[in-house]
């Protein structure tokens, strides 16, 4: 059945009732890329944009993290922010860098005394003028 992965048991067991060659009562693993927090269940939910899982099984998702994003559900890999950007809060999409940053790989940087970034979204500070 879509979705699952092999016989199993634990708390990220899935329970499905008769689907194809699925034996009924039988317990299944979430695929990656979803979970299930719940043991028991009938199905695996997928991870939410900016979470992710990697492995079979997972009661939770995990988050991105800095310099990182997944901006769909049910996915195993974040991608990276572009120069200029870094993760938002939620970690499922990446936003400019505010003026007096600059950003390189996803990390915003403080200006030096002396530069400036004045606008949004910036990959490098210049000069001050005057």
């Amino acid at each position: 059945a879509a979705g699952f992965s092999g016989v199993a048991t634990g708390p990220a067991a899935v329970l499905l009732d008769a689907v194809d060659e699925v034996v009924p009562g039988a317990c299944f693993q979430c695929i990656p890329g979803q979970y299930q927090p719940n043991p028991g269940q009938g199905s695996c939910l997928e991870c939410e944009p900016g979470k992710i899982s990697t492995a079979v099984g997972q009661q939770t998702c995990q988050s991105c993290g800095e310099t990182l994003f997944q901006d769909e559900a049910g996915k195993t890999e974040c991608k990276q922010c572009g120069d200029g950007t870094n993760s938002s809060a939620d970690f499922a999409s990446c936003v400019d860098c505010d003026p007096g940053r600059f950003g390189i790989g996803g990390v915003c940087t403080r200006c030096q005394d002396g530069t400036v970034a004045d606008a949004p979204g910036k990959t490098e500070c210049v000069a001050c003028s005057g």
